[in-house]
């Protein structure tokens, strides 16, 4: 099976790199309550603490401080997961934050990238938009 999947609570099914307050991860959670493995959520400490006091995570995800340009702490995750966090940097950056993540990675994880690419032609004007505005800061 290609599926993820824990044999145990204590093996970390998911690692959200750069994933804000967990809202990708609760949604998760919520679709797959009964899903066995650690949920951990990461993103940089001014944002975990944000996320931490909203208090809206369920106490089955984690949060981790962390910062995607340096090795990634949590090893041996079945999936490590970015979503919306490609798109925001160049190819450089990008190299970097995946040259990060592969030594913590076994046999049996994965990177996963959920991201928006847009088409050449007939784009919606609000997506073009947005790209624009990330070329300029």
């Amino acid at each position: 099976s290609t599926g993820l999947r824990c044999d145990s609570d204590e093996e970390v099914l998911l690692a959200d790199i750069g994933g804000g307050k967990g809202q990708a991860l609760e949604s998760i959670r919520n679709a797959y309550p009964n899903m066995k493995g650690r949920m951990i959520v990461q993103d940089l400490p001014e944002v975990i603490q944000d996320a931490k006091s909203s208090a809206h995570l369920p106490p089955s995800i984690e949060t981790m401080a962390s910062d995607f340009f340096k090795p990634q702490p949590v090893i041996g995750a079945k999936a490590y997961f970015m979503r919306r966090v490609m798109h925001d940097w160049g190819d450089k950056e990008c190299k970097l934050i995946l040259k990060n993540i592969i030594p913590s990675m076994t046999k049996d994880s994965k990177i996963l990238i959920n991201d928006l690419v847009l088409p050449r032609e007939g784009c919606n004007r609000r997506m073009a938009l947005n790209d624009i505005a990330m070329m300029i800061m």
